[in-house]
């Protein structure tokens, strides 16, 4: 497990890359956003670019010290993220804050010679929770029953689209910056359809094929997409309840959860 920090606020320019930003003549417009000036924001997007660059040439490094090994093409490699970046888009320039998917939606890449297709492209929506079981059927590793997430391996070993699901989305309550306090948010999205649930706000309905950047919610006139969408939430939150009821851990889990920071 190898992890980059970058792209990550705070953001670097990293010189030679911004270079080459300027060479392939990327020049973002100017985009005004609450508390940052039109400048401000140019300079984060292009310093954000100039650090995917660097991970990407930092990767290819990694790569080439496997195939310098003779190990490379005996190896699965996963290339994922956690979360992407607000810049700008929604007013926001950061990540957390919304479910929106300049933040949720990350790259998922694999590479394993003679096991999956070189230049496949999946275009179903699947979820990080997916990305465990995938490795272990891969690797032939059996996780436990209650694992979540499904495993997609016999999927891509064909390069073909996993069968349609729902992918779920939830941030938890937290404060606004300001003093304040935000109200949870939970997401589904199926097929093109995206429908956010707000615990202090409205709810949003958004049909991503159309609207891509999720500017336009549909949710006032279609209410029939928002109770579809809103019944496959309340059955997943429900079912998430139970789980929760009936998983007990053992002191060991949680002193490694909070060494992690994600329990008091």
């Amino acid at each position: 497990f190898v992890h980059y920090f970058d792209p990550h606020a705070p953001y670097r320019m990293r010189g030679p890359y911004v270079q080459k930003l300027r060479e392939a003549g990327f020049d973002p417009p100017a985009r005004a956003v609450p508390g940052h000036s039109e400048q401000e924001v140019r300079r984060a997007r292009i310093a954000y670019q100039s650090e995917v660059l660097y991970v990407d040439e930092a990767l290819a490094g990694l790569l080439r010290a496997f195939r310098n090994r003779g190990i490379l093409d005996r190896t699965l490699v996963v290339v994922t993220s956690d979360h992407g970046e607000g810049l700008g888009q929604h007013g926001w320039m950061a990540h957390t804050r919304y479910l929106y998917d300049e933040q949720v939606h990350v790259p998922w890449i694999l590479r394993w010679p003679g096991r999956l297709p070189a230049g496949a492209r999946i275009r179903t929506p699947v979820g990080l929770e997916d990305l465990a079981p995938t490795i272990a059927e891969l690797a032939g590793v059996t996780l436990p029953g209650d694992a979540d997430g499904r495993s997609l391996a016999a999927d891509l070993a064909r390069g073909a689209d996993p069968a349609p699901g729902p992918v779920f989305g939830f941030r938890p309550p937290l404060g606004d910056g300001a003093g304040g306090q935000l109200g949870e948010l939970r997401s589904v999205r199926a097929e093109d359809w995206k429908y956010i649930r707000s615990e202090d706000g409205p709810d949003e309905l958004y049909d991503l094929g159309a609207d891509p950047g999720e500017l336009h919610s549909l949710h006032p006139q279609r209410p029939d997409e928002g109770s579809r969408l809103g019944a496959l939430l309340d059955a997943h939150v429900e079912a998430r309840r139970r789980h929760a009821e009936q998983t007990e851990m053992d002191d060991a889990q949680r002193e490694r959860l909070r060494a992690l920071g994600y329990v008091e």
